[in-house]
C-alpha cells in the first residue's frame, strides 16, 4: 500500500497552518482476463493432445444433431447404470437440452447444450467446469465424403468427454457412438 501526499504551498507567514490531504491506494491487481492483466501461464497440455486441434465447423442442424445423439446414448447408459447399480441410488434428469445425473459420494454432474457456441458444457464436482468442442476425426481429403466421425474434446487440455466421464464416474459408452 502506498501513501500519496499533496501540499499546498506554505505562505511566509507562520500563522497560517499548512493544509496537507492523503489519499491511500494500492498496487493494482493485475491477474484475470483484462488487457492489463499479466501474461497468463499457459494450460497445462496432457500427453497425447495435439496442439493443433480444432472445432469442427458444424451447421445448427449438424451440431444439433450430433449433441442429442450423444445426449441419447449418456441418458440411456445412466439408464442402465441407474438399474445395474442397486447398492447406490443414482439419479439424473433430462430436459431442455440439460442432463443432471446426481452421484453419491461423489456429487452432481451437469452436462448441457450451448448452440450459439456449438459446444457441450459439463460442470463436474471433481474436475470442475469444461466446454467441450466437436473434433472431427475423420472427412478429410482420404476419407469418403459423410463418413467421418468425431469427439467431443475440451481444446485447452485435450480432454475428451467419454474418457472424462468413464474415469471420474465409471460411465462406459466405448463402442456405443
Amino acid at each position: 500500500m502506498r501513501c500519496l501526499s499533496t501540499r499546498t504551498p506554505q505562505p511566509s507567514n507562520n500563522a497560517i497552518r499548512s493544509k496537507s490531504r492523503s489519499f491511500l491506494t494500492t498496487a493494482p491487481f493485475r491477474k484475470g482476463l483484462s488487457p492489463l492483466s499479466e501474461e497468463p501461464e499457459p494450460p497445462h497440455v496432457e500427453e497425447g493432445a495435439s496442439e493443433s486441434l480444432a472445432p469442427a465447423s458444424l451447421t445448427d442442424k449438424k451440431y444439433h444433431e450430433i449433441a442429442d445423439q450423444l445426449f441419447e446414448l449418456l441418458s440411456g447408459r445412466l439408464d442402465e447404470l441407474a438399474e445395474e447399480r442397486t447398492d447406490v441410488e443414482i439419479d439424473f434428469s433430462r430436459q431442455n437440452g440439460v442432463i443432471n445425473a446426481q452421484f453419491p459420494r461423489l456429487g452432481t454432474y451437469v452436462l448441457n447444450k450451448q448452440p450459439p457456441n456449438r459446444q457441450i458444457w459439463l460442470s463436474s464436482p471433481l474436475s470442475g467446469p469444461k466446454r467441450y468442442d466437436f473434433v472431427s476425426t475423420g472427412d478429410g481429403m482420404g476419407d469418403k465424403a459423410g463418413t467421418g466421425s468425431g469427439e467431443w474434446i475440451y481444446l485447452r487440455d485435450g480432454t475428451r468427454l467419454l474418457d472424462l466421464l468413464k474415469s471420474e464416474v465409471g460411465l462406459d459408452l466405448a463402442g456405443r457412438t
